[in-house]
C-alpha cells in the first residue's frame, strides 16, 4: 500500500539509555529465526497498515466509495502478507463532495476524519444496565500510550501517538517511529482508550486476536465484574464509579476493562476517569522498585480503584455516627430531616456495597490463576532449582570452611563428586541463575500474589464497615420511629386527657339542664311582670338543689381523679 513502511526494528530487544535490554515477551529470535515455541499474537504487519491507512485518511485522503460503503477502515483479513503490502487499492486526495456523499466517499478534512472515527455502531443496551448518556468527553486526551522508551503520549487518535512519540535510538538520539507496532516491541507498553469507537473495536478483534465474547463486553458496556482467562490474554471488569459530588450521576456505576496480554495492556472506560493517570504517576514515583510488567499495571489499576471508595466509604462513617449520635438527642423541632437523612445515608451504603459486592470473586479469581503459576513454576525449572541448590551449598561451604573446605571440595571433585566452585565464579554463577527468565517470572507472579491479597484485604474491610454501618443505620431508623411513636403516644394521652374533663362537665351540665327544662315553666322566678311579691320557694329551692349537685360532682370528680 503507498505510503505504509516496514518494522526495521527487531522483535527481540530494545535500547534504552544505552544499555541492551533483553525481550520480555513472546516474540523471540533464535539464530536468525523465529522462535516457533512463542507464536506471535499480534499482527503486526495488519496493525502497521491499518494504522497508516487511518493517518492518510486523518490527512484527507479517502478510499474507493466502494471500500468505504462496506465500512472498512482496514484491509481485508488475508490480503496480509510477509511485506506488509496488504492492500493494493489506490488511496487518492479528496476533492469537494456534497455533505450527503461523506460517508460513502470519505473525510475531506481532518476534523471530518476525527469523525469518522468516531463513529460507533447501533449496539445494543446490555443485558445487565441500560447504556447512560455519555457526558462531553475531551478528545484530545481520549488515548494515552504508555511504554519504557516513549514514556507517556496523550493524542485524540491511534495515528497520532505514533506522530507525537519518540524513541530512543542505539547511539544514544531519538527519532519518531516509522511504524505503530515499533511502540510495542520495546518490553512492556500500556494502551488506555476512552469511549472506544468501532475502528478501535476492528483493531483489536483483528490485529490482536481479542475473542470476540470480549468485543462484545467491551461495546455492550457490560457492568457486571468479571475475570476471564482465554487463550493468549486475560479480560477483566472492574467496576469504578462517578466521584463527582456535585453530579446528578454521582456514585453511579462506570467500568473499566483491561485486556492483558503477556507484553502490554490495553484498557478501555467509556466515562472520563483518573484512574490510568493515577497509575502512570505511581509508575513515575516507583519506577527504580518495581519490575513494570502487564500483570502489574494491571493489578495497580484495580489497587487505585479499590482505593477510590475509601474516601466515599469515610464520608458515610461520619454521617452514620452523626446520626446515631443525634436520633436520640434532637428536640421534637429538629428530627424534621433525620428521616431523610437515614434514608439518604442507607441509600449511599447499598450502593458502595452494590459496587463492591463482586470485586473479592474477580481478585480471587486472579490470585487462583498466580498461585497456579507461582506453583507450577518451580516444577518447571527443575534443573535451575537444582543448580540453586549446588551453588548455595557451594557458598555456605565457601563461606564457613574457608581454605579447608575448598581443600574437601577439590578432593570431592578429583573422587567424582560434585565440581568444585570457586569463589571468584560463585557470584557470576548466582547472577546467571537469577538471570533466567523462569525464575524472573516465579519471582514476578509472587510479588502480583502479594500485591492482590493486599486488594482483597481491602475489598473485605470495606464491606465489612459497609456492613456494620447498615446495622447502625438500620438501629438509628428503628430507635427514631420508636421515638416517633413514643411522641405521639404521649399526644394522645394529652388529648385523651382533654375529652375526658369536657365529658365529665358535659355530664355535670345535662342534669341541670334536664331540671331547669322540666320546672322552667312551673314556677315562679324573678323579675316576671306582676308577680313581684309571689313567694320564690321553689326557685331557689332548685337552684340550691343545682349548686348542690355541682359541688358534689366537682368533689368526686376530684376524688376519683377525673378532673
Amino acid at each position: 500500500m503507498p505510503g505504509h513502511q516496514q518494522s526495521n526494528r527487531p522483535y527481540t530487544a530494545s535500547f534504552r539509555n544505552n544499555e541492551y535490554h533483553p525481550p520480555m515477551g513472546g516474540h523471540r529470535i533464535v539464530d536468525g529465526q523465529h522462535d516457533t515455541g512463542k507464536p506471535m499474537v499480534i499482527d503486526y504487519a495488519g496493525l502497521d497498515t491499518s494504522v497508516a491507512e487511518a493517518m492518510l485518511i486523518e490527512n484527507g485522503f479517502r478510499r474507493n466509495a466502494f471500500m468505504d460503503s462496506a465500512g472498512g477502515l482496514e484491509s481485508k483479513e488475508g490480503d496480509a502478507g510477509s511485506d506488509g503490502n496488504n492492500d493494493n487499492r489506490p488511496l487518492e486526495r479528496t476533492s469537494s463532495i456534497s455533505s450527503s456523499n461523506m460517508l460513502a466517499a470519505g473525510p475531506t478534512s481532518a476534523n471530518s476524519g476525527q469523525s469518522e472515527f468516531r463513529r460507533r455502531s447501533a449496539r445494543k443496551a446490555s443485558f445487565y444496565s441500560e447504556r447512560a448518556p455519555r457526558p462531553p468527553l475531551p478528545e484530545s486526551l481520549r488515548y494515552t500510550f504508555y511504554s519504557r522508551s516513549t514514556g507517556v503520549v496523550q493524542a485524540p487518535s491511534i495515528p497520532q501517538i505514533l506522530s507525537n512519540s519518540t524513541v530512543q535510538t542505539p547511539d544514544g538520539g531519538s527519532e519518531t517511529p516509522s511504524v505503530f507496532s515499533d511502540l510495542l516491541k520495546d518490553g512492556c507498553y500500556w494502551l488506555d482508550i476512552l469511549d472506544p469507537c468501532d475502528f478501535d473495536m476492528q483493531l483489536l478483534a483483528k490485529h490482536f486476536h481479542v475473542h470476540p465474547l470480549t468485543i462484545e463486553d467491551i461495546s455492550t458496556e457490560e457492568q457486571r465484574e468479571k475475570y476471564e482467562v482465554f487463550r493468549h490474554y486475560y479480560f477483566v471488569c472492574f467496576r469504578t464509579f462517578d466521584q463527582d459530588y456535585n453530579s446528578g450521576s454521582y456514585l453511579q456505576p462506570a467500568s473499566m476493562y483491561s485486556v492483558v496480554f503477556r507484553d502490554g495492556i490495553i484498557t478501555f472506560h467509556f466515562r472520563p476517569a483518573n484512574h490510568h493517570l493515577n497509575v502512570l504517576r505511581r509508575m513515575e514515583q516507583l519506577h527504580s522498585h518495581i519490575t513494570l510488567t502487564p500483570d502489574w499495571i494491571n493489578y495497580a489499576l484495580l489497587d487505585d480503584i479499590t482505593d477510590s471508595f475509601a474516601s466515599p466509604i469515610q464520608t458515610i462513617e461520619y454521617e452514620v455516627d452523626s446520626i446515631d449520635d443525634l436520633v436520640l438527642l434532637l428536640r421534637e423541632n429538629e428530627t424534621t430531616d433525620m428521616l431523610r437523612r437515614i434514608g439518604s445515608c442507607r441509600k449511599n451504603v447499598m450502593a458502595m456495597s452494590r459496587l463492591l459486592a463482586n470485586k473479592a470473586d474477580v481478585v480471587r479469581g486472579l490470585m487462583k490463576r498466580f498461585d497456579e503459576r507461582y506453583a507450577v513454576a518451580p516444577l518447571a525449572s527443575s534443573s535451575a532449582t537444582a543448580a540453586a541448590t549446588t551453588i548455595a551449598a557451594a557458598a555456605a561451604g565457601a563461606g564457613t570452611g574457608g581454605a579447608g573446605t575448598q581443600g574437601a571440595t577439590g578432593a570431592a571433585g578429583r573422587a567424582g563428586g560434585a565440581p568444585s566452585i570457586k569463589n571468584e565464579d560463585l557470584g557470576q554463577n548466582i547472577n546467571m541463575l537469577l538471570a533466567t527468565p523462569a525464575l524472573q517470572q516465579h519471582y514476578r507472579d509472587g510479588e502480583i500474589l502479594l500485591y492482590l491479597g493486599d486488594i482483597l484485604d481491602h475489598v473485605l474491610t470495606m464491606l465489612q464497615s459497609l456492613g456494620s454501618y447498615e446495622k447502625i443505620l438500620d438501629r438509628s431508623h428503628s430507635n427514631y420511629l420508636a421515638q416517633i411513636s413514643l411522641e405521639i403516644n404521649q399526644l394522645s394521652n394529652k388529648t385523651n386527657e382533654v375529652v375526658g374533663t369536657l365529658t365529665f362537665f358535659a355530664s355535670l351540665i345535662v342534669p341541670m339542664t334536664f331540671v331547669t327544662g322540666l320546672w322552667g315553666m312551673n314556677v315562679h322566678v324573678p323579675g316576671q311582670p306582676g308577680e313581684e311579691e309571689s313567694p320564690l320557694y321553689w326557685w331557689w329551692g332548685l337552684l340550691g338543689a343545682m349548686g348542690a349537685y355541682t359541688v358534689v360532682a366537682i368533689l368526686l370528680g376530684r376524688y376519683y381523679k377525673l378532673i
